[in-house]
């Protein structure tokens, strides 16, 4: 492929899970809810997306596609260590680099439009999206990076490139290696969004099922104080909230559980480097308070449903969802910042019918 003959950049509202070898699982997906929810009380973040052609690229741009192949076919898998070291190497090999001035245009044209009705003016997440991801043989979510509270031509261009490399961290390389998948094969593009200030808020997950014990008539939801990822990584003890999704949909308001978490920790930005960020202490007023009231329940319940709905008209089967949810701290709006079929109900179901196959097998005659 020639450099500069395929289109870099393309917005959410032009994107659907066909895009999914272009712009990767997450990117996909938010594509696909942005351009089919637009009437929701439950947003999705405005952005646009550098997809994989973008980060192939660079990769020639730059000159580094042989010295990447060379320590790829090196790696040690067998010692940790050794394979720290040579994750730091290689994406040493995508730091090191830079953009081209004609990427740099697209990407500051986009950005301007995306940045116009905030008088120019916008801070923005960017966001790793693999090219295999969320793919049921493949579920590359949570191995990349995500850099917040980005704002200004340098920082987005260095974030860009930061996520390039993280393609190679030695976590993404160790969960690519275990499953079998080539490293050089997969690409990466970079969503850019409008940032989300739920650091003055409030965030959480829900689920279209009870990820424990499969039942499918509920919405479970966990919500607690700032940014996402303390849910994510079980840093905290959140508030849990189930909804009867049958009542739901008959116009009740059918929550059957409100239970406060303990929420000790809150993840926000670094009030001095605001690209980075710190955990702060819940007071013990916020901690004893429940993070969203009974309407707000409500509200992401039925955009749950409704996303739970699309996919499963897109796959000819019901699939339940695992979904990111975050409320603005400046807005009071909520979104969804992400969204993918859930995993450990329909894995386990994969492992079960496995199970009985050979079980039935074995115990032939």
């Amino acid at each position: 492929m020639s450099l500069g003959t395929e289109k870099w950049i393309q917005w959410y509202d032009s994107l659907s899970l066909c895009d999914l070898d272009r712009v990767g699982g997450k990117n996909a997906n938010l594509g696909q809810l942005r351009s089919g929810f637009k009437n929701l009380k439950v947003k999705v973040p405005n952005g646009f997306v550098l997809n994989a052609a973008a980060y192939d690229h660079f990769i020639q741009f730059n000159h580094i596609e042989a010295d990447l192949k060379d320590l790829v076919l090196r790696l040690n898998l067998e010692d940790l260590k050794a394979l720290d070291t040579q994750s730091a190497e290689i994406r040493a090999l995508f730091t090191s680099g830079k953009l081209s001035d004609e990427m740099k245009r697209e990407i500051m044209s986009a950005y301007q439009s995306l940045t116009h009705s905030r008088n120019g003016r916008m801070d923005v997440a960017v966001r790793s999206s693999a090219t295999a991801e969320d793919l049921p043989s493949a579920s590359f979510a949570g191995q990349q990076e995500t850099y917040l509270n980005i704002e200004g031509d340098e920082d987005l261009f260095q974030a860009v490139i930061q996520c390039f490399a993280s393609l190679y961290t030695s976590r993404a390389i160790s969960y690519r290696a275990k499953r079998n998948i080539n490293h050089l094969k997969v690409r990466l593009s970079v969503g850019i969004q409008e940032m989300i200030r739920s650091d003055l808020a409030c965030s959480g997950v829900l689920f279209t099922l009870d990820p424990e014990s499969g039942f499918k008539d509920v919405v479970l939801m966990n919500a607690s104080y700032g940014l996402g990822e303390t849910i994510v990584q079980g840093e905290v003890n959140p508030d849990e909230y189930i909804v009867h999704k049958p009542t739901l949909r008959m116009g009740f308001s059918s929550i059957l559980k409100r239970e406060v978490g303990t929420k000790e920790v809150s993840l926000i930005y670094d009030p001095v480097q605001k690209s980075k960020v710190i955990r702060v202490k819940v007071s013990e007023e916020e901690r004893l308070r429940r993070v969203l009231n009974d309407e707000e329940v409500i509200i992401l319940a039925h955009a749950a449903v409704e996303i739970e709905n699309l996919y499963s008209r897109l796959n000819h089967r019901i699939t339940p969802m695992d979904i990111e949810f975050a409320k603005d701290g400046v807005t009071g709006e909520f979104y969804i910042v992400q969204a993918r079929p859930e995993t450990v109900q329909s894995q386990r179901t994969q492992l079960n019918r496995i199970s009985d196959f050979t079980y039935h097998i074995e115990g032939m005659p």
